[in-house]
């Protein structure tokens, strides 16, 4: 074992019976360093780093959870999310069933949709596949206008809807159509380009949504009022 060196220092004299002796005390020389002070100190550095650490990481995990949570739907209808991962539709908003065979105006709030692109369309579907769906008779006339509050319309059409695309899902119980207005030029004033029946939602705006059944449709299926939101294909 390694002998601890130590040095003397007098504090100063001291009276005794026996005379003047000088009072001294051991202590260590200033280079000396307690046994285990370097090691302590290093241990408490890491142990900082550590925390300054961890609370970088909750405060990344807590402002990207903040980020990627979308706010709730607070519009008209049911919002339904089937995941990025669903060919043909991800969002879905159906704004419940109308009648096409009496001229009605129907009027709807889209309040804090998700970020898409929507097309606004009516939803037939059939419970058998007696009849094919692309010669489904469609001669009704419908307005279609879509309104978002600070801003411009985005939507306003006055189409047959024999003029509509049919988009046909066949399913195991039948089939469902939803028809919509493709996009191109318009001679009117109102709107240099028009996307049809579609647009982009933002999270957080507000749009107002008025669909008038202008000539009835004899249709003998149940038509809804639906946003859909394309998938991946």
């Amino acid at each position: 074992m390694k002998a601890r060196q130590l040095t003397t220092r007098c504090t100063g004299p001291r009276r005794s019976r026996g005379g003047k002796v000088p009072r001294c005390s051991f202590a260590r020389s200033p280079s000396q360093k307690r046994p285990g002070s370097g090691e302590r100190g290093v241990r408490h550095s890491q142990n900082s780093m550590r925390k300054l650490a961890l609370l970088a990481l909750f405060a990344m995990l807590a402002l990207t959870s903040c980020k990627n949570t979308p706010q709730p739907y607070k519009g008209d209808g049911i919002l339904t999310d089937y995941g990025e991962d669903n060919p043909t539709c991800h969002y879905v908003i159906d704004l419940g069933s109308i009648d096409l065979s009496k001229t009605s105006v129907y009027s709807y709030e889209i309040n804090g949709p998700p970020r898409a692109w929507f097309f606004i369309g009516i939803d037939f579907a059939a419970q058998s596949r007696e009849e094919d769906p692309d010669k489904i008779p469609l001669d009704g006339e419908i307005g279609l206008f879509l309104l978002k509050l600070g801003g411009p319309y985005l939507i306003a059409l006055d189409k047959p809807l024999s003029k509509a695309t049919r988009d046909v899902t066949y399913r195991n119980w039948g089939w469902s159509m939803h028809c919509f207005f493709d996009g191109g030029c318009d001679e009117r004033p109102l709107l240099d380009f028009v996307w049809g029946s579609s647009f982009e939602a933002y999270p957080g705006a507000q749009y107002r949504l008025r669909l008038a059944v202008k000539k009835p449709c004899s249709s003998k299926y149940p038509a809804r009022l639906v946003l859909k939101s394309t998938g991946w294909k």
